[in-house]
């Protein structure tokens, strides 16, 4: 799909995407209210994880660098894994609403998607750390972290299935596939330290989205639209 999409994207949807916003920076400004065990917990967890990298991470640790003692930390979380899992949740859904309100905003779903697909680029694009834990710290965690992805593919789906209209929404297998390649080209952009080039992807991702729901001329028509 990068290989053919050559063209520049449209200047409009590259400038709507580029609007700092990072999904972390919710995390670390709630870090700063003190008093709450459980947002220290997420937040020493992403900053260790970050530095760390999963492989590194370790609940002693976190329990150190969150001022709680083992009690309080398993009143939240069974162990590391579960308090990286809290992390990606959060940053997901903070990313999730920036993107549903931007796709609320077009007249009709594929317009929506395409504006959605743009505003969740650019949360990735400008937000270095919730990249990395989304797509390459979380595989790191091995069996564990390849069906946390599954999970996070498999939302996914069922968010796209969900958000047309029936006239409009695609089959399962088609919603899968075109997230699961979504998913692989925006992991490859990461890990390949090319997130910038996630907004000028934008268009592509969301015409993989759209063509097999909608045929690829109204695909192409609502994206440029």
């Amino acid at each position: 799909a990068l290989c053919c999409a050559q063209a520049p994207a449209p200047a409009a949807i590259v400038e709507s995407a580029s609007l700092p916003y990072r999904p972390s920076a919710v995390l670390l400004q709630a870090r700063r209210r003190g008093d709450d065990e459980r947002v220290r917990i997420l937040a020493a967890t992403a900053r260790l994880a970050a530095s760390e990298g999963y492989g590194g991470l370790r609940e002693r640790q976190i329990r150190k660098a969150a001022r709680v003692g083992c009690k309080q930390f398993h009143a939240h979380f069974a162990d590391e894994w579960e308090a990286f899992m809290g992390v990606l949740e959060l940053l997901w859904a903070t990313a999730l609403a920036h993107a549903s309100a931007a796709g609320q905003s077009a007249r009709d779903w594929p317009q929506g998607l395409a504006r959605a697909v743009s505003a969740m680029m650019g949360c990735l694009a400008a937000d270095p750390l919730f990249a990395r834990l989304a797509f390459t710290e979380m595989l790191a965690a091995g069996t564990r972290g390849v069906r946390g992805r599954e999970l996070l593919i498999g939302g996914a789906v069922r968010r796209l299935i969900m958000s047309a209209p029936s006239e409009q929404r695609p089959s399962g297998l088609a919603a899968e596939a075109s997230v699961a390649a979504a998913w692989g080209i925006i992991h490859h952009r990461i890990a390949t330290g090319e997130a910038h080039r996630l907004l000028a992807d934008a268009p592509t991702l969301s015409f993989i989205a759209l063509a097999p729901a909608i045929g690829p001329h109204a695909a192409a028509h609502a994206i440029t639209a």
